[in-house]
């Protein structure tokens, strides 16, 4: 087995056309204009790139990622955290906020062994897509929403992980004998056989059992683990067995080809799922369905090239914020949409609802959180990268409704944006991975009102989301974090 040509990148670091032809190893100095086309055509085509000129206008632009470049020739960048693999190339991006780890634009294999917090910091960020895209996959298999290419990774790690955690798929029968292991049927018994009396009581030389035989050879369970190591090979094939934490396969057997072509295995699967009543047994047949139909709309032109990841991982940050900080209670707190009058009777208009994004009900407190994987940047006076007015407008109106809705409970409510802390600036040790940073008001929803901005270090967030145990501990940071944003808040008024 090759070993992959391994690319290091960082999310939305601006690059040339040249950089991203060097990275992703497509580079034909012969013919560099079609070699371009073609790459740019497949990034697009998973919505990987962004381009300078898609900025609406000129704040906007000069508060993202090409603030610090303006004046340069670097027109692009990688909106996608994750891992693309096309052919023998492996490209990892990294989070936006590792700007020490990827200072030189990407990094070669060679040096991620000079650099062992990228490659542990990409271990720990993969591990959270997993767990991440795992809760996705789960969530497509009823509907046909995950229908895309970009899905097709994700579906195999799934399968892999929930063999690893349930096993085979097992259908089980029950037979009944006479003299063997299992639960005694005495009505049968009974009814067949003979007693032998003694002291005029009864007893049965011979019983009814009736036991469960484990059919190994039923089709589907074949079917099953042919398909588990199927994904195994492709996921060992990209290194990612090891990357994801993924356990190993302990049934050992080759894949079977002989079991049927696509369209002759979605029809005995369906058939399956028309009489199969049983949770765990159903589920693993929409799985084997599910990856039946993504094997058959395969790009035969691209088949080596896979996406595993997220083109948004804004949403894996807020999702992560939300598990960590404890049991969200958004939908009890929804505001309701306008209601329209028209011509003296109601009207119905657009129904979209306001929903904050993370509202927690503490002992002593509400927290009303925001996550916002925003990277704010000082320039002078000026800072860019900050929540804008509508952010903060709809903030503080999501605290105005709670506090009426929470009428004589008097705990108070802690307003707050949530960032990543960039790597650059790790001054504070991973004993105290929340820090305040700053605080905003508006006059409109009255004084003493403040909206406070916490960064948050990206691996003691993570660890927190990949295992429950070391929540408390965070829950425990944010509420010193708070402490001291309002007493510095105090002290400053």
């Amino acid at each position: 087995m090759s070993t992959p040509d391994i690319k290091l990148v960082r999310e939305r670091e601006p690059y040339t056309r040249d950089d991203l032809l060097r990275i992703f190893g497509v580079i034909n100095h012969e013919n560099p204009d079609a070699q371009w086309a073609k790459l740019e055509r497949r990034l697009e085509l998973h919505k990987m790139l962004r381009r300078r000129s898609t900025y609406t206008n000129a704040e906007e632009l000069k508060s993202s990622e090409f603030a610090e470049h303006e004046t340069d020739s670097r027109e692009y960048s990688l909106s996608f955290v994750g891992v693309y693999a096309w052919k023998n190339r492996l490209v990892y991006a990294l989070p936006k906020y590792t700007r020490k780890l990827c200072d030189r634009g990407y990094l070669k294999l060679h040096d991620m062994d000079e650099h062992p917090e990228a490659g542990q910091h990409l271990a720990t960020v993969m591990q959270v897509l997993r767990r991440y895209n795992n809760k996705r996959v789960k969530e497509s298999l009823s509907t046909s929403s995950d229908s895309t290419k970009d899905g097709y990774l994700a579906l195999l790690v799934y399968i892999v992980t929930d063999y690893a955690h349930h096993g085979l798929y097992r259908d089980d029968r029950q037979e009944e004998q006479m003299n063997g292991r299992g639960r005694i049927l005495w009505n049968k018994t009974i009814q067949s056989t003979y007693p032998f009396i003694q002291d005029k009581r009864p007893y049965y030389m011979d019983l009814v059992v009736r036991h469960t035989v484990d059919d190994h050879d039923n089709f589907f369970t074949r079917l099953h683990l042919s398909i588990v190591n199927k994904c195994y090979e492709k996921l060992e094939k990209l290194g990612l067995i090891q990357l994801l934490s993924l356990p190993q396969i302990t049934e050992d057997t080759a894949p079977d080809d002989d079991l049927g072509d696509d369209h002759y295995l979605k029809h005995r699967i369906l058939s399956e799922m028309g009489c199969q009543f049983d949770s765990r047994r159903r589920h693993i047949l929409q799985l084997m369905l599910k990856y039946v139909e993504k094997e058959a709309e395969r790009d035969i032109d691209h088949p080596d090239e896979m996406v595993f990841g997220s083109t948004a991982f804004h949403a894996v940050w807020e999702e992560v914020c939300r598990e960590v900080f404890g049991k969200d209670e958004r939908k009890q707190h929804e505001i309701a949409p306008p209601q329209w009058i028209f011509k003296g009777k109601p009207w119905k208009g657009p129904e979209e609802s306001l929903e904050p994004d993370i509202i927690i009900k503490r002992p002593n407190a509400y927290w009303l959180f925001d996550a916002k994987y925003y990277l704010p940047q000082v320039n002078g006076n000026t800072v860019y990268g900050l929540p804008g007015v509508g952010d903060v407008t709809k903030q503080f109106l999501y605290q105005q409704d709670l506090q009426e809705k929470k009428g004589a409970d008097i705990r108070p409510i802690h307003n707050a944006f949530l960032m990543p802390l960039p790597d650059g600036e790790l001054a504070q040790s991973a004993t105290a991975p929340i820090s305040f940073y700053a605080r905003v008001s508006m006059p409109l929803f009255g004084q003493r009102k403040y909206i406070y901005t916490f960064r948050i270090h990206p691996q003691t967030l993570y660890s927190a989301y990949l295992s429950a145990k070391e929540r408390t501990a965070l829950q425990s940071q944010m509420e010193e974090g708070i402490k001291q944003a309002t007493s510095t808040t105090k002290q400053s008024s």
